[in-house]
């Protein structure tokens, strides 16, 4: 009896020992395993509607979880500004910034570059009226009202304003009135409505809102187109990064057009395809914030 009980024991043992051997090099070899309650929180620049935001990225957050198979929780804060403390205080594990708020959080929180789409290298703003005015360039808005965007965007706000001075125009004194909306689809409403004569925006969402049919087309048009800069970029804490960042870099750059399911998520995020995230990409953006004296 006792020598069966023995037996038994043994028999147990090795199983225990066999199956932690066995999780052991499952980790080894897989990576970091989800863990109960191991969620992704990730942050979005809030740069237009709430529930169009969601809807847009709803398709994206399936697709991460899937691919790292951590839950996430999206959060789109109140501003950009909000964005940038959230992710400061740690409260944000993955973001989607715009430039300039991502050199901030690099400047204040070391965030590290992960992705851009394609076209975030080489990106523009543009300068809209209602079709119905008479201007046809930048000079014609002079006396005229303008909006910004948010005072931290980079294609509604620094890089429009960067340009316009390199072409002797200070927004302050050429304008009869300079606003900020924040946000460029606010700022859209608001030339369309003839609350202010013309703003300048980041020329994905005047796309949207046009193919979506918030604004018809014949309503607006387009009078200035900026130079390329880099904008758009998804940043990681440290910390993060470290663990997961390689996991999440190969998931956004497996995205590809010739698969039905993403390229769904591709064109929900008016991206043709996702590139490696670099800070080499952003000096001249951190040029221009350290002669404003945004950064140190």
């Amino acid at each position: 009896m006792i020598s069966q009980y023995r037996a038994r024991t043994g028999l147990v043992v090795l199983s225990l020992l066999v199956t932690f051997f066995a999780l052991a090099a499952c980790e080894t070899s897989t990576g970091p395993q989800a863990t109960a309650g191991d969620t992704l929180r990730i942050g979005i620049v809030p740069h237009q509607n709430r529930d169009m935001m969601r809807k847009n990225f709803a398709a994206l957050m399936t697709y991460i979880e899937a691919s790292t198979g951590r839950k996430t929780d999206l959060i789109i804060p109140d501003d950009y500004r909000q964005l940038l403390n959230l992710f400061i205080e740690k409260k944000i594990d993955l973001a989607l910034f715009g430039g300039v708020t991502f050199v901030l959080a690099h400047s204040k929180a070391n965030a590290i570059p992960v992705v851009s789409r394609d076209v975030d290298i080489a990106f523009h703003s543009v300068v809209i009226t209602n079709s119905h005015s008479d201007v046809a360039s930048l000079s014609d808005l002079r006396g005229k009202s303008f909006s910004f965007g948010s005072e931290l965007s980079t294609s509604g706000h620094l890089m429009p304003r960067y340009f316009f001075q390199q072409a002797g125009i200070d927004p302050e004194s050429f304008f009869s009135a300079v606003t900020y909306s924040g946000a460029h689809d606010k700022t859209v409403l608001k030339v369309h409505n003839g609350e202010i004569f013309a703003g300048a925006v980041n020329q994905d969402i005047l796309k949207d809102m046009i193919t979506d049919g918030r604004i018809p087309a014949r309503d607006i048009k387009v009078i200035w187109e900026s130079p390329p800069f880099a904008d758009y970029v998804w940043a990681m804490q440290e910390q993060i990064f470290e663990k997961y960042g390689a996991m999440v870099r190969d998931a956004f750059m497996d995205l590809s057009k010739d698969k039905a399911q993403d390229k769904l998520i591709l064109e929900s995020l008016n991206a043709n395809y996702f590139v490696p995230g670099s800070l080499e990409d952003f000096q001249h953006l951190s040029d221009i914030m350290k002669q404003r004296k945004m950064i140190d």
